[in-house]
């Protein structure tokens, strides 16, 4: 009974952040189809996106783990995991530009963020490529444990949104995506401790499973109001500083 009442949790997160991303790339679409401001649209678009890759990739080859197998489950996931958050980092970096010039001291900025990205991306990939640095659970079936190295790309992509988060004291910034985008990062900053298990497991499954995944459920729906923020509510003000 325990068991059917995780599973039922699981999947059911996994339902709202499925109809949470997939509404806020409808929307993101339909502003720029619309003209609006492109910056913006196509940054909630491209971390729509990102999420959604991550999103189905997880599921999926969960649901997929007793055919593939627990090592190809961890190297397939995480190397999509990159490719995904890359997706979210871009969709950061265009936000952060909206309706400013490139500045040399900005775009400085930008190639070490990018660059830290990058280096982190090659660090994790080598040690993800290399299972014999894995640490192993036995009982049965060999279970490779998901070392936290192979979130350092993940946590610098979603660390330019944090850095965001002072936003929300803004009257401007307030009412526009930027706040949002922070919020989103925040929170699936505060799931992912959980996931890395640099926030030990409670040894309660369901309690393990809400620790993250109430989090990334929220910033799901963060990004939808990010989008929606977006559609034209934002009123007039002075154009924001580049955040990265």
């Amino acid at each position: 009974m325990y068991n059917v009442a995780f599973d039922a949790l699981y999947w059911a997160f996994g339902v709202v952040m499925l109809v949470a991303f997939l509404a806020t790339i409808t929307r993101s679409v339909a502003e720029l189809r619309r003209g609006g401001d492109p910056s913006r649209s196509e940054a909630t678009l491209v971390v729509a996106i990102g999420a959604l890759v991550a999103l189905v990739t997880g599921f999926g080859l969960n649901a997929l783990r007793s055919v593939t197998g627990d090592l190809a489950y961890q190297q397939v996931h995480f190397g999509v995991f990159y490719v995904a958050f890359g997706l979210v980092l871009w969709g950061f970096d265009r936000v952060g530009m909206t309706g400013t010039r490139a500045t040399r001291a900005g775009s400085a900025v930008r190639a070490i963020v990018w660059g830290v990205f990058g280096l982190s991306v090659v660090v994790a990939a080598l040690v993800l490529l290399s299972p014999d640095r894995y640490r192993v659970v036995s009982g049965g079936d060999v279970r490779y444990v998901q070392e936290t190295v192979f979130f350092v790309p993940v946590f610098v992509a979603l660390a330019v949104g944090v850095a965001w988060l002072p936003s929300w004291l803004s009257p401007v910034e307030r009412h526009s995506a930027r706040p949002w985008l922070a919020a989103v990062a925040a929170l699936l900053v505060v799931g992912l401790l959980r996931e890395a298990t640099i926030v030990p497991s409670t040894d309660q499954p369901i309690i393990d499973l809400a620790l993250a995944f109430v989090p990334f459920t929220l910033a799901s729906l963060c990004l939808y109001r990010a989008a929606t923020v977006e559609l034209g509510r934002a009123p007039m003000g002075p154009d924001p500083a580049p955040a990265i």
